[in-house]
């Protein structure tokens, strides 16, 4: 979705619009405008004026979201309106900048990957943070890190007045490209569902899965439920366990690991070339079905 219709969604969601009255006081733009303040002036006492870039705030899992993004857009264009002509980074190039790297959204919660690639754009002021949900409040906490060290420097924080219609999309996935290397990129094969169909590759299937067998205590506890592993299965169908993404009780998990490292796999193939690719495998465990080998 395209930057400026961002923009638009926004204000509709955020600022509510009473019908046939006039239009309410956005209490989020003034609090906004208020932040913007406040650390506009501190900025501005720094001994060296500074490249400032605004990366997309987290939700409370860590994930970016199209909420956090907008929120980042608002304070940046607040931020360029309080310093010097050009102290902004483009949040725009910046986002070029990842997606020539090869890095998906889920990347940037490695404070590495944030860190490296904002340097490359010139900055040498990076303020990220998380937009915090509680029962009563939303809050936005951000850091402040120079560069290229990547040392925090300072943090801050505010609470937001979001409409209610705005909080879904603290959830809603940010547009982005999927890139080929998100094939053996177990999380990011988990966060793009249709990443097999968008980069043209027919997924793995069984040629041979026998169900991992019980552990004697789980069985005994007459537990049933499911374990899921992140998988990657190689070019020549050959399974490995990467992670364990639902962990069952008892040794379960020990007990899928073993099992589904046998298993015997038909590879992922692009352009009817094998290729290797990484996947959730849910393993369910039912009474009666998976024997206690």
């Amino acid at each position: 979705m395209p930057w400026p219709r961002y923009f638009a969604l926004s204000l509709l969601l955020i600022f509510a619009v009473s019908a046939g009255n006039a239009q309410t006081p956005p209490d989020y733009h003034s609090q906004i405008e208020a932040f913007a303040d406040r650390l506009a002036s501190d900025i501005q006492k720094l001994p060296v004026p500074p490249k400032v870039l605004v990366v997309d705030f987290l939700n409370n899992l860590g994930n970016m979201n199209v909420l956090g993004q907008q929120v980042a857009n608002d304070l940046a264009h607040a931020l360029e309106t309080r310093l010097p002509t050009g102290a902004l980074v483009s949040r725009l190039q910046f986002r070029e900048t990842l997606i020539s790297a090869g890095l998906a959204p889920f990347d940037l919660r490695e404070h590495d990957a944030i860190t490296a690639n904002a340097a490359q754009t010139g900055a040498t002021l990076l303020l990220t943070g998380r937009i915090l949900r509680f029962k009563n409040s939303n809050t936005l906490q951000i850091d402040i890190a120079s560069l290229p060290s990547g040392q925090s420097t300072s943090s801050a924080s505010i609470d937001l007045t979001l409409q209610p219609d705005a909080l879904p999309l603290l959830t809603t996935p940010i547009d982005w490209p999927i890139l080929p290397y998100a094939l053996t990129h177990c999380e990011a094969a988990q966060k793009f569902r249709d990443v097999y169909a968008a980069t043209g590759v027919t997924p793995p299937k069984c040629l041979k899965c026998e169900p991992p067998p019980y552990d004697e205590d789980a069985r005994h506890a007459r537990w049933e439920g499911s374990v899921v592993l992140y998988v990657t299965i190689d070019e020549r169908g050959r399974t490995s366990v990467v992670s364990v993404a639902k962990s069952g009780p008892f040794h379960q998990d020990e007990y899928a690991i073993k099992g589904v490292e046998k298993w015997e796999m038909q590879p992922a193939s692009l352009n009817g070339q094998p290729v290797k690719v990484c996947t959730a495998i849910q393993v369910n465990y039912h009474l009666g079905v998976n024997p206690n080998k």
